[in-house]
């Protein structure tokens, strides 16, 4: 396989979108959105499942609404491009991680510059990250049809295999 074809396939998921501070130290938000808007093979996208403070910090959440509405190189914004969900369970080991995935949910849906965006960050995007949209044909669903074949006859696999 010719390796320049098998790259503009890849979808990289940069875990831990979000930082500490906002401009600070521990913020890197802002240079994964540069990484989304280079033109390039590799579509970056951000996962904000891993980002402890974010729920109860308004600076954080100015500063990702800000991010949100970028215009990408190649069109869309940001918002196509960022994710909810992937890594959180990595929160069991912090106080009111329990609320965590509702609290995240409320704020996206206040801070995404439109309803289908806080829909795309809240699901979509991950499915689309990792070749799991409805109709898709990836290798990635081909492996969980598979699966649900094998393991669970007659079944087509959870809702949102099939929708």
């Amino acid at each position: 396989r010719d390796n320049a074809s098998s790259i503009t396939k890849l979808s990289v998921n940069a875990g831990h979108f979000g930082g500490s501070e906002v401009k600070g130290e521990g913020d890197w938000t802002e240079g994964f959105v540069d990484l989304m808007s280079e033109r390039g093979s590799l579509k970056v996208y951000g996962d904000l499942g891993h980002w402890e403070d974010f729920p109860d910090n308004e600076a954080s959440h100015e500063n990702l609404k800000g991010l949100l509405a970028r215009p990408l190189q190649g069109g869309g914004t940001a918002a196509d491009r960022v994710m909810y969900g992937s890594d959180w369970f990595m929160l069991s080991r912090v106080p009111g991680w329990q609320e965590y995935g509702d609290k995240m949910s409320s704020v996206v849906r206040r801070i995404a510059p439109s309803k289908p965006d806080a829909e795309k960050i809240l699901g979509g995007n991950a499915l689309r990250c990792f070749g799991l949209e409805p109709g898709s044909t990836s290798e990635n669903m081909k492996r969980l049809r598979d699966f649900h074949a094998k393991n669970l006859p007659g079944s087509k696999g959870p809702g949102w295999m099939t929708t």
